[in-house]
């Protein structure tokens, strides 16, 4: 290899590199985020992610679900359902992030106005 080889090879690095962290800093930072909640699959409440707490009484004829907004997260913090695996799930924040309750019926993900593009994996 001569020198100017090296020099491409690592400028190519470089540049693969400052791409990553950018890509990474920028991916989710979307300030519109919203949560849909849907029982059923039909919409029954649309959140907005702001830092504020704000506490939301969801009610069904399935069950009851607490969720806590805070931070720009979402999580539940209580629930009738007799496993509690929505509350063990923790926050969520990212766009396609999702929190299910099958007992209760119950899906919230994490949405955005702006046109999110989603790898193959994703879809």
């Amino acid at each position: 290899m001569k020198k100017w080889d090296i020099l491409i090879i690592f400028f190519v690095i470089l540049f693969n590199v400052f791409l990553a962290i950018s890509f990474a800093t920028n991916v989710n930072k979307t300030s519109n985020k919203k949560a849909i909640v849907r029982v059923d699959g039909n919409p029954v409440e649309e959140i907005l992610l702001q830092e504020d707490e704000k506490v939301y009484n969801i009610e069904t004829e399935y069950g009851k679900n607490v969720l806590l907004v805070i931070d720009r997260t979402i999580r539940v913090i209580e629930a009738s359902c007799p496993d509690k695996l929505d509350v063990k799930q923790g926050p969520i924040s990212k766009v396609g992030e999702r929190i299910i309750c099958l007992p209760n019926h119950l899906l919230i993900e994490i949405i955005s106005d702006e046109e999110v593009e989603l790898d193959g994996i994703s879809r």
